[in-house]
C-alpha cells in the first residue's frame, strides 16, 4: 500500500489505504478535483511539472465550509483557483 499514491481523483485510495494499515502523508491521499475528467487531467499534469509550486500559499487559497449542518457533516474546504 505505501508503493503507490494517490493522484487526488477523490478519497477511495486513501480510504483502501488506511483499511490496510498504511497511514502515508502524501499531498493528494483524501484529495477530491471536482472538474470534468479531461480539465482535471490537464490541470494535475500542470501542477505536476510545475511540482506543485506555489500551493498552499495564502494568496493561492480560498478556504470555507461545506456540508450539511445536519447531520454534523460539515467540512473545512480549501481550494486553489482554477485557472
Amino acid at each position: 500500500m505505501l508503493a503507490f499514491q494517490s493522484l487526488g481523483d477523490n478519497c477511495e485510495f486513501g480510504l483502501v489505504q488506511r483499511r490496510g494499515g498504511a497511514e502515508p502523508l502524501e499531498l493528494l491521499r483524501f484529495a477530491g478535483i471536482f472538474l470534468p475528467i479531461e480539465i482535471r487531467l490537464e490541470k494535475l499534469a500542470a501542477a505536476l511539472e510545475r511540482k506543485f509550486d506555489g500551493l498552499g500559499e495564502a494568496e493561492t487559497m480560498t478556504v470555507y465550509l461545506a456540508g450539511e449542518p445536519w447531520p454534523p457533516r460539515v467540512l473545512w474546504c480549501a481550494s486553489p483557483p482554477m485557472t
